[in-house]
């Protein structure tokens, strides 16, 4: 989601749903669990993990975002090959624009985002993904109708427009635009801190995949994060919505980090798994801060 349009955090608290930091139980830094057997080469189970994304403003030097996913992750053989499922539990990021005081966002409900299933590629110590895009905020329609629609309450009854193509929409009014965090708004919700503008309405097509990743044996494995994320603002607390310009950072600059979450009964949640990656000071991330690239 880069910024401007939406976005991370440079605090654990940062501006997370309120409703998922006060669900989450405890969990204790030491949460891996590094004593399971490894019968596989990438050890199967749950896991929690910090994904960052950084860029910079356009013209150069003139400003710099980070962004960063918190996912529950489980990695499970499927035939002859390894799955990993990917859930969205916290999206959170900064922007700084000098002279201006910077600014930090966070999806409001980042749990509504759709599972993604990725294939975990492992060769020796190494390993990557590939996958298919996911949709957020709006769908791909096969015949559209402009018919007034009952469940999009921002059209106020009017019919919506049937655009389609491979462009994915930017305005609310696009027929393909679907209220998918549930609060009768177009997209999902950004809320902002430290500006003037204090949410936005947006949408995602994210195809991010992670690549050159290294096995470690006690789970805290790393990679790049390649970030590919066609992100825009469907609308704004004022109109017309920032759009600045973005350059994204060298893959190599954008880190992942997994935190192997212990085996147990129960599966572990999205609130749990924010809270592992926000208790944790084994991650090596620190917070978020100019990329310098």
């Amino acid at each position: 989601m880069a910024a401007p349009d939406a976005g991370p955090t440079t605090d654990a608290s940062a501006v997370l749903d309120t409703g998922v930091v006060a669900d989450a139980a405890h969990v204790s830094p030491d949460a891996s669990d590094a004593s399971e057997s490894v019968s596989e080469p990438f050890a199967l189970g749950q896991y929690a993990v910090l994904a960052r994304f950084y860029g910079t403003s356009s013209p150069a030097g003139t400003g710099w975002f980070g962004e960063e996913s918190v996912a529950l992750v489980d990695v499970q053989r499927q035939g002859s090959g390894l799955t990993m499922t990917w859930q969205t539990c916290a999206y959170r990021g900064r922007v700084s624009i000098p002279p201006l005081p910077a600014i930090d966002y966070a999806v409001l409900r980042p749990e509504t985002f759709p599972v993604r299933t990725l294939q975990l590629t492992v060769r020796g110590d190494r390993f990557e993904t590939t996958g298919p895009a996911a949709l957020i905020g709006y769908e791909e329609l096969t015949s559209c109708s402009a018919e007034p629609h009952p469940d999009r309450r921002w059209l106020g009854g009017n019919a919506c427009a049937c655009t389609g193509g491979s462009i994915p929409p930017t305005t609310p009014s696009d027929c393909r635009v679907i209220d998918s965090d549930g609060d009768q708004e177009p997209g999902f919700t950004v809320q902002f801190t430290g500006g003037t503008e204090n949410f936005s309405r947006s949408r995602i097509r994210d195809s991010s995949q992670l690549i050159s990743g290294v096995i470690a044996p006690d789970g805290r494995h790393s990679a790049q994060y390649a970030a590919n994320l066609d992100n825009y603002q469907l609308s704004c607390a004022r109109e017309p919505c920032s759009r600045g310009s973005v350059q994204s950072c060298p893959v190599a600059a954008n880190p992942a980090r997994f935190l192997k979450l212990a085996s147990r009964a129960s599966a572990w949640t999205c609130a749990e798994a924010v809270r592992a990656v926000d208790d944790s000071n084994r991650l090596g991330l620190g917070l978020i801060s100019a990329p310098g690239c």
